[in-house]
């Protein structure tokens, strides 16, 4: 009986992820101007989206913690997008990595919750999975795409999959101190944006600090 209740919203994600995923693929390896404004459209549906759950507790300090949020996760994916293509499409793939195996393992094996009051469904074992999963995507486009990353940083995608985790875990102490389920309905089976990127931002605004101290 449960596993029928998931279906339709599993179906619904993975309708989603399909006609999606195409397009960022495309718009990444595009870069330029496309790619910039489709940050920039990205940066103010999250304002929106944000906006939406602040008012809800109006606090100046979350008005500027979009400030910093938005401006900083854009900023960060324009910047890996400049120096090049796969440098993106790798952080990306270990993010997106994390979350099937998160997902996967933890679905499979159960296990201990990390922080139930938060997020009752990530378990210690989900997020193992998910660091095994960045680790072994991370080796293959390393193996097989001129990823302009080294050997080391390319090691640390584990790491990458805690801090993507932790981002998801931000995210969700969010809306549930807004008293909300998702921070919009945008994508059928998602959420809104922000549910989506919650992940991605911080090892986006990591990988991007790196790679600005590394050329400093």
């Amino acid at each position: 009986m449960g596993n029928n209740r998931t279906l339709p919203g599993f179906v619904k994600r993975t309708v989603s992820t399909i006609a999606l995923l195409p397009i960022v693929l495309l718009l990444m390896y595009t870069g330029g101007l496309y790619f910039n404004l489709a940050v920039l459209l990205c940066a103010l549906l999250m304002s929106h989206e944000w906006r939406n759950m602040v008012r809800l507790k109006p606090n100046i300090w979350w008005y500027v913690g979009e400030v910093i949020y938005v401006v900083g996760t854009c900023m960060a994916l324009i910047t890996l997008r400049a120096v090049d293509f796969y440098l993106l499409l790798w952080v990306c793939c270990v993010v997106w990595a994390t979350d099937i195996g998160a997902y996967l393992v933890g679905s499979l094996l159960g296990g201990p919750k990390i922080y139930p009051s938060i997020s009752p469904k990530k378990s210690w074992t989900g997020l193992f999975g998910g660091m095994v999963f960045a680790l072994v995507t991370s080796y293959l486009l390393y193996l097989t795409m001129p990823i302009p990353v080294s050997y080391y940083l390319m090691m640390t995608a584990p790491l990458m999959a805690i801090i993507a985790q932790i981002g998801d875990f931000f995210e969700s102490w969010m809306k549930r101190h807004f008293g909300v389920k998702d921070s919009g309905n945008l994508i059928p089976g998602h959420g809104g944006i922000l549910d989506r990127i919650d992940g991605l931002a911080p090892v986006a605004v990591l990988v991007a600090l790196l790679c600005a101290h590394h050329s400093s």
